[in-house]
């Protein structure tokens, strides 16, 4: 069955946008036969999880741009919402109510994890019709190279999402999140030796501030595509009130 991540339902009317706003969405392929675990599904937030009224000038104040949802504890959501402005920080909770309900899934790459995150995804793509799922951010604990098992688990998700991988970062183990420094759209990303070196506290390492760049970029062009569809469908609508008002007439 293919289904695209992007699932947000738009008019008739607005076709033709529509079509312009799936080109760049990733195309998955989701098993008829796999049977979700309703123990590793998330439940979907009561309210928004955002409630700051927002300050011109003061982008933290904004709602996020995107989530971060954990497929399971201690799976690093608050961790890259601290490292990366744009995104918040959801928990374990799909953020049906928030403005922009996008979300990235983060999960750590253990076998365990990774299973939960499995159904945590197609949970999302299959069942959450509030949310866009933009991907997963998978997140390294130990150094060196990766399992086998865990390779092929990876291979598994591949098709369904795009998967950011994180790989392991020595330093995050012993800072706490409130201390990390953050990586908002427009700063420098320092991929030099040099750069690769500043701590984390002074500035979001560079492999991860390349993560939410991505991120970010895949965010706002499905928040535009949206919001070019609704403007598309207005216009059309008042003409069409315009033109029934001369007839009337």
């Amino acid at each position: 069955m293919t289904l695209m991540v992007m699932k947000k339902q738009v008019a008739e009317k607005g076709k033709d946008s529509r079509t312009n706003m799936t080109n760049d969405v990733h195309q998955v392929h989701l098993p008829r036969a796999m049977k979700l675990n309703k123990e590793f599904l998330l439940p979907q937030a009561s309210q928004s999880l955002w409630d700051s009224t927002p300050i011109e000038g003061e982008p933290l104040s904004y709602s996020p741009a995107f989530w971060f949802v954990s497929a399971h504890g201690g799976a690093g959501s608050s961790t890259m919402a601290a490292m990366l402005a744009p995104g918040g920080d959801a928990g374990r909770v799909w953020p049906v109510h928030d403005e922009h309900p996008l979300c990235v899934i983060c999960t750590k790459a253990t076998i365990p994890a990774l299973e939960r995150t499995h159904h945590v995804l197609l949970q999302g793509l299959r069942e959450i019709e509030a949310i866009t799922v933009l991907g997963v951010v998978v997140i390294n604990e130990i150094p060196g190279k990766i399992p086998l098992p865990i390779v092929h688990k990876l291979e598994v998700l591949e098709p369904l999402a795009k998967l950011w991988r994180v790989d392991y970062i020595p330093s995050l183990r012993l800072t706490l999140p409130g201390e990390l420094a953050s990586w908002s759209p427009g700063d420098e990303i320092d991929l030099s030796r040099k750069g690769r070196k500043i701590p984390i506290v002074e500035r979001a390492p560079a492999p991860v501030a390349q993560i939410g760049e991505e991120i970010f970029a895949a965010a706002a062009k499905i928040v535009t595509a949206k919001t070019n569809v609704q403007t598309d469908s207005q216009k059309e609508s008042h003409e069409n009130t315009q033109k029934d008002s001369q007839e009337k007439e």
